[in-house]
């Protein structure tokens, strides 16, 4: 699971509101407070509020099939060719999990058929 942070900075003379402010201002849905952090600058006070929320995401379904004489890559071969042009496409994401298996298809032909699910970070 991969984390989104965002920080705000509050500044003014009095900690206690700035300290409220910070625990009850979340900039976005969703987003916890992780760190306050105050300093004291030119008379007043400083507050640094670090947030963080897990990151949008969704799930896709990425499938090859390979048929026995047919094709000259395998399925999973071509598969992870996807899945490195996705990357590269700026696609990020994580393989949940991946499989394999062979079947004998209607006519009697061996076809392989290889199958990632996706977790997919929205932008």
């Amino acid at each position: 699971m991969k984390k989104e942070r965002i920080w705000t900075v509050l500044h003014g003379q009095d900690l206690a509101q700035l300290i409220n402010q910070a625990h009850t201002d979340k900039q976005g849905k969703d987003y916890q407070v992780n760190s306050i952090q105050t300093q004291y600058l030119n008379n007043e006070y400083v507050v640094t509020v670090i947030m963080e929320r897990a990151k949008p995401q969704h799930y896709e379904l990425v499938e090859d099939q390979w048929l026995d004489g047919n094709d000259s890559l395998p399925a999973p071969c071509r598969l992870s060719d996807q899945l490195k042009q996705l990357a590269k496409n700026g696609m990020d994401f994580e393989v949940v999990s991946y499989t394999n298996e062979n079947r004998i298809n209607s006519d009697g032909r061996d076809v392989e058929y290889s199958t990632a699910l996706l977790r997919v970070y929205d932008v």
